[in-house]
């Protein structure tokens, strides 16, 4: 699918004019040098063998390895600040600023490799205003309008996905332009464009499908708006809101959305704006294509989160800035607790959860089916916790077995709880396998109660298990052979 699904919805918004019931924003991601079979754990071969454009545009995989700890640190991030943004009775719209390119892609990330960004803050047809789609014959508007050039080659390319505006200049002038009308000129012809707070538009380079194209300059260009009287705005130039570099191959037309604050624009009366200007007075020569050209808002939050200085060191569950420990379970702090607790915490807790469930509780029965070492995890691989992992395999016979609901399933031995587990590859909810760093297995007791319980506090259910008794075989000594699925 890749850019398929983002596409249809920008389609079904701008070609159908369909607006949601619940506007939600839309935002896609070109991750430079990404493999798609490395932003998981489980598929494992390569489907592509380096990247054109290289060494501006470096694979972030190797080809004879199955794991990227880059891509997947670029995965944890982004996804964690999806669902913290727009998920659950605390969700808080402030982290969705990661997916929206009016703010700079985070430091940490941005250090990784380059990330463009494709954004819509909502399919609410009072909080956009399009300008332009390229839907009509070259010299005509979306609205009939005739529209200006000079200096410049121009085509639209309307049966393309979304339709795009081809436009390529030799020389760099401000007398290069091309000017789309969304309004008539005249006294009282203009539109009120003062409600919304950005002038977006996607952008793309145009790049050769040869193998020895270059990466390593941006495009630069300007942008003014056009008043009814046909005066224009101050000139604002789109690099301190974008760097053009990409697409970062020739199969794609477009990778991010620039969003230029309308406070940059002076000199004009925002509530008498007809048309858009593109002004090619920065970059010498080049070819790039446009779409979507229109007026937009974008969500409501009053600052920069400040998960977005945080480090992407640690597990993929706590990246971002973190909540009161009062007001929130599952800290960075707990995790470590919860793969190592210190023995006080040990004796506190011992008899809370094992020996004194809550009341109400469902309890069923589970059993131990295998527990072996391995010297490669792909579950724990790139935590603190380090790689090498005792994997620890339970089964239960129950209806329905361990189903997948918005709990955490937890292995509690002797109240040491352990967080990361995954279901065999044939998807049976039956089975989860349990992965254990080996030095914290190593510490375990010799034997101990233990269960399957979702949640790492005040379980919602249980299953027990047969009393616990620790076999531990060292890695050095293990089946040299990476972990598998059941």
């Amino acid at each position: 699918q890749g850019r398929g699904p983002f596409e249809r919805m920008m389609s079904r918004f701008f070609k159908k004019k369909e607006a949601e019931s619940r506007p939600t924003p839309k935002s896609l991601q070109m991750v430079w040098g990404a493999n798609h079979n490395y932003f998981n754990t489980e598929w494992q071969s390569s489907d592509a063998w380096g990247c054109t454009g290289e060494p501006t545009h470096e694979a972030l995989f190797d080809s004879s390895s199955y794991l990227s700890k880059k891509q997947q640190d670029i995965a944890s991030h982004s996804i964690t600040a999806f669902f913290r943004a727009h998920v659950g009775a605390k969700a808080d719209p402030k982290h969705a600023q990661l997916f929206d390119s009016a703010n700079p892609v985070p430091a940490k990330l941005a250090g990784i490799t380059r990330i463009d960004r494709d954004y819509m803050s909502g399919f609410d047809l009072s909080q956009a205003l399009l300008a332009e789609d390229f839907s009509r014959q070259v010299g005509r508007s979306t609205y009939g309008i005739e529209n200006a050039d000079a200096g410049i080659k121009i085509k639209h390319e309307s049966g393309a996905t979304p339709p795009v505006g081809d436009i390529r200049w030799e020389t760099p002038s401000k007398g290069n332009f091309f000017q789309t009308n969304f309004a008539e000129g005249g006294l009282g012809n203009g539109k009120d464009v003062s409600k919304f707070k950005f002038l977006d538009f996607r952008v793309g380079r145009w790049l050769p499908r040869e193998p020895d194209f270059e990466l390593k300059t941006s495009v630069n260009f300007s942008v003014q708006l056009v008043s009814e009287d046909n005066s224009v705005s101050s000139l604002v130039e789109i690099a301190p809101h974008s760097e053009l570099f990409g697409p970062p191959h020739a199969f794609t037309d477009l990778t991010q959305t620039v969003r230029i604050p309308l406070t940059e624009f002076k000199n004009i009366d925002l509530q008498k704006v007809r048309g858009v200007r593109f002004v090619f007075n920065q970059t010498p020569s080049a070819r790039i294509r446009l779409a979507h050209i229109r007026f937009g808002s974008s969500i409501d939050a009053s600052s920069t989160p400040k998960s977005f200085d945080k480090s992407l060191n640690g597990n993929a569950l706590f990246l971002l800035d973190q909540p009161d420990a009062e007001d929130e379970e599952g800290t960075e702090e707990e995790l470590k607790n919860y793969l190592a607790p210190e023995e006080e915490e040990y004796e506190e807790n011992a008899e809370n959860e094992l020996n004194n469930p809550v009341n109400n509780t469902p309890t069923e029965p589970a059993t131990w089916i295998r527990t072996q070492s391995v010297t490669t995890s792909r579950q724990l691989s790139g935590t603190s916790v380090g790689v090498p992992a005792v994997e620890i395999t339970v089964q239960t016979a129950s209806p329905g077995g361990f189903p997948a609901t918005g709990d955490l399933p937890v292995l509690n031995i002797a109240n040491y709880r352990f967080p990361v587990s995954r279901y065999p590859s044939s998807g049976r909810l039956n089975t989860l396998t349990f992965s254990i760093p080996e030095n914290v297995y190593r510490d375990l007791p010799a034997k101990g109660r233990a269960q399957v319980q979702y949640g790492i506090k005040k379980p919602s259910r249980i299953w027990t298990l047969p009393e616990f008794t620790k076999t531990y075989q060292n890695t050095k000594d293990a089946k040299k052979t990476r972990d598998t699925d059941n």
